[in-house]
């Protein structure tokens, strides 16, 4: 069960920023500690592309590195499913989810699917 969902952009403290829009300084290395911490932890990601756009290498080199050290026993992808609040974010393509997929499980050995709509949460 998917207790807690983080949306990352992975390089930057800035791209987190981009997307969530927090409202009080996230420390990502720390999210990721607390996450090692959980037994079963699932990391859930939302890829997007448009005014920000995570999915680009630097961003999933880093994110790649945040998914390490947080040790999830499973990472799953998802990204828009429906009109997003800023008409500037669009969904990532299927192919890049899908090759992103494939880095997690060959470089970390951590089993990742990419998620339709309705599977995300669970």
């Amino acid at each position: 069960k998917v207790i807690a969902t983080a949306t990352t952009g992975g390089r930057t403290a800035q791209t987190w920023a981009r997307l969530v829009v927090p409202w009080q300084p996230t420390d990502l290395q720390a999210l990721a500690e607390s996450t090692a911490a959980l037994p079963n932890a699932v990391v859930q990601t939302m890829l997007v592309t448009g005014r920000v756009d995570n999915t680009q290498d630097a961003d999933v080199r880093a994110w790649l590195d945040l998914v390490h050290r947080a040790r999830p026993k499973r990472v799953d992808l998802y990204t828009l499913d429906r009109k997003a609040p800023d008409p500037r974010l669009r969904p990532a393509a299927a192919a890049r989810m899908a090759a992103i997929a494939g880095m997690v499980t060959s470089e970390l050995g951590i089993p990742c699917r990419v998620l339709d709509p309705d599977q995300v949460g669970n």
